[in-house]
Formats: structure tokens, C-alpha cells, sequence
């Protein structure tokens, strides 16, 4: 890429959008106002690329295409189903769609018209033969079946699809006059790995929170995917934290921890530290013009005057204790 790839991970309110607001004071650097969710969400790019690299059959393949181009499109607001809660900006929704459509031109090598148990029912599979199989094959009542001949061309389809996006990211990074692309995609950095082998030059920056802070914060604004069973949620944030350090010690060049709380207390040496990271001049930063870490500081600790019971659960954390 021309422009530097930058992931903004959170956990779940870590305070990601915090950092991107603290990115967005440097005017080399574009930060979309929305999550883009087009990575690492279910039936997205990684999920693409992890079937298309793995022995698969015609119908797991079909099905996974079918889903990465629907997926995209709802991202992209073209749905009032799932994703329509999404407010991509206009420029960044093309970008999207157009990366569907790339990504798909590139990965289906031909496609026909054809049923199979996971994509039909029982009246759909019968109209083909009724009336002496006037209606065989027929589009309408068949489904899109994609032929991929990966062998040809696809031999890593995590780089061959990664440059396709890249592309795309390139005439968004040229349109917006930035040096870094710094796009805001929660729980990025359980997926490092395959993220890495898509894009090896880009960066994830993660943001961490006390959990404590987290379970308080989620429940007063009502967060509906977490579970509010304290010890189902301190299952959740260990397994997450187990894999976080897993992959920072596989990739310490590439993932970059910031504590949200570090982040506010002592702004100078955080931002500091993200700026040497990423390789930014820090003399290009205006100071404190979006993100003010004296409005943040209410959210440190906010657990102790909301559910001041947590306490007897903090040695329970796995962040916690390290």
C-alpha cells in the first residue's frame, strides 16, 4: 500500500473510538466516523479467505461467496435487515461495494444456475421437473453456484484478496490526501494472524480497559451482546485476554497495547508511544482538538460508584492479576 494500514482494536467498550478520535488530531490521517466491520464479522473478508485456503467443496464455497457479497452489501446500508443500525459515510459504503464486487470478480472463475439442499426447498427442487423439466435450470427458480479454479491463481487467497482491498484503500487513502488509513474494527486483534498474512505491512493498535470498567460501562448503556453473568463475562474477558497476549508475543512489531486508562492519566508518554509505533511526526499532531483526556477521566473507575460489588471479583481477572 501507499498509505500505512492501521487497525483500531477494542474489545468491547476498551475505548477504541477514543483512540480514533486521538489519530484523527493528525491531518495525514483519515479515520472513518463508523466501524467498517467488513473484516473480521462473520461470512466478511478473513472469513473468504479462510474458506477459499482450505479444501472445501463447490457447495461450502458457493455458500460462502453468497454470504461475503451479501454480508457486504448490508455493511455497505443496502439492507433494512441486519447492519442497517450502520452509518457508513457515502464515499466509504462505495468502497465497500467495490471491494465486494473485486473480490468476487477476481475468486469465481464461472458460475451456473443450480440447487442444492443448504439453498432450496421442496417445492423449488420439484418445479424443475414438472411440465417435462420446462422450467429445468431456470434462474428463477435456482440459485447462483460459483466455480473457483483457486489452483490457477489463488495460491494464498489471504495476499490475493488483501491487494484487492489495498487497492481500493489506496484510491480512498489518495481521495482523502492521507498518509495512514486508520479504520476503527472491534476485536480485530483476535483475528492478527490472518490479518497479517492479508495485509503484512499493516499495524493493529489495541485499546484496553479494566473489565471492571467494561461490564459497568456496557451495562449502563445497555450493550445486548455481552452477558451480564459476572462469571460467564470474566469467561469471556480471559479467554480474549489469553488469546490478546498469545498474539502480542507472536507479533510484537505489530500490535501495539494501549491501556484506556494510561491513555487519559498520562497523555504526553501514551501518545508518545502510538506516534513512535506507527511512525508518525509528531509535530504534524494537533493537540487535544478532538480527543480531551479531562472529559474521558469520568470514565476511569466509574465501576466503584456504579457496582461497587465487583470488587470482591477483581482477583477473578486474568488482566487483572498480571
Amino acid at each position: 500500500m501507499n498509505s500505512s494500514l492501521i487497525f483500531v482494536a477494542g474489545l468491547g467498550s476498551t475505548g477504541s473510538s477514543a483512540v480514533c478520535d486521538l489519530l484523527a488530531e493528525n491531518p495525514n490521517v483519515f479515520v472513518p466516523k463508523e466501524e467498517w466491520r467488513i473484516w473480521v464479522d462473520p461470512y466478511c473478508i478473513i472469513a473468504l479467505a479462510r474458506e477459499l485456503s482450505n479444501a472445501s467443496s463447490l457447495f461450502t464455497r458457493t455458500s460462502a461467496i453468497n454470504n461475503f457479497k451479501k454480508t457486504l452489501k448490508r455493511i455497505a446500508g443496502r439492507s433494512l435487515g441486519r447492519y442497517s443500525h450502520l452509518n457508513l459515510e457515502p464515499q466509504v459504503a462505495q468502497f465497500v461495494l467495490r471491494i465486494a464486487t473485486e473480490v468476487i470478480q477476481e475468486v469465481v472463475d464461472d458460475e451456473y444456475s443450480g440447487l442444492w439442499y443448504g439453498n432450496s426447498n421442496y417445492f423449488n427442487a420439484k418445479l424443475n421437473f414438472l411440465f417435462r423439466r420446462k422450467f429445468w435450470k431456470k434462474p428463477f427458480i435456482n440459485r447462483q453456484m460459483f466455480l473457483c479454479n483457486l489452483q490457477n491463481h489463488l495460491v494464498d487467497p489471504y495476499r490475493h484478496i488483501g491487494k484487492i482491498v489495498e487497492s481500493n484503500l489506496d484510491h480512498l487513502s489518495a481521495e482523502t490526501g492521507s498518509k495512514y488509513l486508520a479504520l476503527n474494527e472491534n476485536f480485530s486483534v483476535l483475528f492478527a494472524e490472518e490479518i497479517f498474512k492479508m495485509h503484512p505491512d499493516s499495524k493493529i493498535l489495541l485499546t484496553t480497559r479494566n473489565p471492571l470498567d467494561v461490564y459497568s460501562d456496557s451495562k449502563r448503556v445497555g450493550w445486548l451482546a455481552m452477558s451480564y453473568d459476572i462469571e460467564q463475562f470474566i469467561k469471556w474477558q480471559n479467554d480474549m485476554y489469553c488469546q490478546v497476549m498469545a498474539f502480542y508475543e507472536k507479533f510484537p512489531n505489530q500490535i501495539y497495547i494501549q491501556p484506556f486508562e494510561e491513555l487519559i492519566l498520562n497523555y504526553d508518554s501514551s501518545l508518545a508511544g502510538i506516534q513512535k509505533f506507527l511512525k508518525m511526526e509528531p509535530a504534524e499532531h494537533r493537540f487535544k482538538t478532538i480527543f480531551k483526556p479531562e472529559v474521558s477521566a469520568k470514565n476511569i473507575a466509574q465501576w466503584k460508584q456504579r457496582d461497587p460489588w465487583l470488587e470482591e471479583y477483581i482477583d477473578h481477572f486474568d488482566q487483572l492479576r498480571d
